[in-house]
């Protein structure tokens, strides 16, 4: 059967989130325009990290879980088996598949290769994510190297994968994007009914990991904020979303080192963390080690000036210097402090225009582009972007 007869894309995915969801619904709609479908596969229907709560009826797709009722966690049985008779159900055209950790994704890999059909790499992953030595990087090598094309969250995951083996017109973008119009719809109906923009104790930085962690640096945001108290008059609170191994850790620093107006308010489902994000002045992510960071995405499409670490890999598309926010070093806490003071002191107007930069520059990372770049990755060419080439006036290069 010829691809024009049979166009039918499954996406894999670890478990299903808001932004998930809301990137192949996006993808179904283009899908649908050109007499194609989409199919979601996940392993399980929820994560030991993250429990999200998001509403998957009445979606325009097919949603396939392995494993139901079942978190996934890093002890969980290899459900390959699974997986290979609902490929075997659906029989796609294409499979896009998030990474190759799991053995689900390496068993989907070679599922293409059994059945004449094209295997898509959705990857965030940059160079300096982890140490790889020389040998982990030639196994990665010979694993991309089978994938017929790759859909990426920008720049740094883009040259990473073709420093793989990947070659360069086949890399697409884009895979990290949230449903900007969400937020953005949010935070308008959220500051409407209120004054805006905030002042004096109404006026907090937000920070948002989910996950609590070591590599999000969570203790280095605090001593910035700290050295940011002692030199303010009127200092800004800090408002932290997320749950985790860590989080005593970060309780325990709050408490001996005597940090005032810091709130931990735990893991957030998207409209709570939407209306955290629109009573926010300021948005703060100061990660050791970040593929892309969704939360950045969110923050901008909610219209929040950002402060975002120079390890995080959506910083070199997202951050634009001056302009919508500023880039910092995570392991320079002194540094954060400064431009934490620097943006509490701009004027109304200076912030507000900052925000406003930032829904101008995320509305290029949205779920339509992601439906774009899976399209173009199938060789079912849109007016998104090719890596390296640009299709349209206002499509921009990698």
């Amino acid at each position: 059967m010829s691809q024009q007869e049979h166009f039918d894309i499954a996406i894999l995915w670890r478990s299903l989130g808001p932004y998930h969801l809301a990137r192949a619904a996006a993808a179904a709609e283009a899908l649908t325009a050109i007499g194609g479908r989409v199919t979601v596969i996940e392993l399980c229907d929820s994560e030991e990290t993250r429990d999200w709560a998001e509403l998957r009826k009445d979606r325009p797709f097919a949603i396939s879980t392995l494993s139901p009722g079942q978190k996934l966690t890093a002890s969980t049985p290899d459900l390959s088996n699974r997986l290979v008779s609902v490929l075997n159900e659906i029989g796609p055209s294409h499979i896009a598949i998030a990474g190759y950790d799991r053995p689900e994704m390496r068993t989907a890999l070679q599922w293409t290769k059994k059945s004449g059909a094209n295997a898509i790499l959705m990857s965030e992953t940059k160079w300096d994510d982890n140490a790889r030595p020389w040998w982990k990087r030639w196994i990665l090598s010979r694993i991309v190297r089978q994938f017929d094309a790759g859909l990426v969250s920008g720049g740094a995951a883009g040259e990473y994968l073709i420093s793989l083996g990947m070659p360069r017109e086949r890399v697409f973008r884009q895979y990290g994007a949230v449903d900007n119009a969400f937020f953005q719809r949010h935070s308008d109906s959220y500051r409407s009914a209120r004054p805006w923009p905030p002042h004096g104790e109404e006026s907090y930085f937000i920070a948002c990991c989910r996950i609590i962690e070591e590599r999000k640096n969570l203790c280095g945001l605090l001593d910035a904020y700290q050295i940011y108290r002692e030199q303010v008059e009127f200092p800004w609170r800090l408002v932290i979303c997320g749950d985790g191994q860590d989080r005593s850790l970060v309780e325990k620093k709050i408490r001996e080192d005597r940090i005032e107006a810091v709130e931990l308010v735990g893991f957030k489902q998207a409209r709570e963390l939407a209306d955290l994000y629109a009573g926010a002045s300021c948005f703060v992510h100061t990660a050791f080690r970040e593929a892309w960071g969704l939360v950045v995405n969110e923050a901008m499409a909610a219209g929040l000036p950002v402060l975002v670490s120079r390890r995080c890999g959506c910083m070199y598309d997202l951050v634009h210097e001056g302009i919508n926010g500023y880039s910092f070093d995570p392991y320079e806490s002194s540094e954060l402090a400064f431009l934490m003071r620097q943006v509490s002191q701009l004027s109304d107007n200076q912030r507000t225009e900052m925000g406003q930069a930032s829904q101008r520059i995320v509305g290029r990372f949205g779920v339509e582009n992601f439906a774009a770049g899976l399209l173009n990755a199938t060789g079912h060419w849109t007016a998104a972007t090719s890596y390296g080439r640009s299709k349209t006036k206002e499509a921009e290069t990698v």
